[in-house]
């Protein structure tokens, strides 16, 4: 008897200030990064970088610094 192993591997492309995670954190937006405190979810997905936000206008990752007013 023999085996086969195959492995699929997907090759995702983030966007700029992202990176492909197998779980991370991804409730923090532009709107509300200085009062909602997050937990971790456990998705293989594109996150924002450490220290980054989503805005949800646009949909990029961005330093809470450079989100509109």
């Amino acid at each position: 008897m023999s085996v086969i192993v195959i492995t699929l591997e997907c090759h995702t492309t983030c966007q700029v200030n992202e990176t492909y995670r197998d779980s991370g954190i991804d409730c923090q937006t532009c709107k509300n990064y200085q009062y909602v405190k997050c937990a971790l979810k456990h998705e293989s997905k594109c996150y924002c970088l450490d220290g980054y936000v989503r805005d949800e206008a646009t949909g990029f990752c961005k330093s809470p610094e450079d989100c509109p007013i």
